[in-house]
């Protein structure tokens, strides 16, 4: 499933330019080039190392900011997410914790919980998760493979997942999930009761040759009104 339409606009929301950038520093993204070796090893060396330090700069986000974003992220939640009420409720480097209630809607034939609404959850926390989460060298992802192992079902209440970070690679991400029921009278009390494990590989997308989409002026650009979040 390719993330493009999210791309376009989430680079250029105020919030996650600022959770991107270096503290105490400008507002360009990575540390001052430093001199390397024409050779190819060199320049590959160097990238490698701009790569560690944005991403570090990324997990060492505070609590604030994790949680300011999340607000974010609800308010610009659109299209079949939204249409099935799903809902972030908490996000940080490598983990998205997200939610979403049982309706009638969501349901198979036969009355139970339908596999593709489990599916939807899942897929749509990783993503957001893949994205909030990319090396400063990739704009954007599109999920490549997913599989999903269903443990069980409900008929009523709510459902949460949790996302995490499996694999964190230049060109790609893996991604697991746990989809469970929360507490409610009917359950006695039971929070985390499985109903699906799910993995997802993501492939990560640079910007495409011959345009400044990725670059620092592009990620920093947060003038005028953000973007519709679709």
């Amino acid at each position: 499933m390719l993330s493009r339409p999210v791309g376009e606009s989430l680079w250029r929301l105020p919030l996650l330019a600022q959770l991107q950038r270096p503290r105490g520093r400008s507002s360009r993204w990575s540390q001052p080039r430093s001199r390397v070796a024409s050779s190819g090893s060199g320049r590959k060396s160097h990238r490698a190392g701009e790569h560690q330090n944005a991403d570090q700069r990324t997990r060492e986000r505070t609590p604030k900011d994790w949680a300011s974003l999340v607000g974010l992220l609800n308010e610009r939640v659109t299209g079949l997410p939204r249409l099935v009420g799903f809902r972030i409720d908490h996000v940080e480097y490598g983990r998205v914790v997200a939610s979403l209630p049982i309706q009638p809607s969501l349901l198979a034939a036969n009355g139970y919980l339908h596999a593709g609404s489990i599916v939807t959850l899942a897929d749509t926390a990783c993503g957001y998760g893949c994205y909030i989460s990319l090396p400063p060298n990739r704009i954007n992802f599109a999920t490549v493979q997913l599989s999903s192992q269903f443990l069980g079902t409900a008929l009523s209440g709510d459902l949460e997942v949790e996302a995490w970070l499996r694999h964190a690679g230049r060109t790609t991400q893996v991604w697991d999930a746990e989809v469970r029921t929360r507490a409610t009278p009917e359950t006695r009390g039971v929070v985390h009761h499985p109903i699906a494990l799910f993995r997802c590989t993501q492939l990560l997308l640079e910007a495409k040759s011959g345009t400044n989409e990725g670059s620092d002026s592009a990620r920093d650009n947060s003038a005028g009104p953000s973007p519709k979040f679709v």
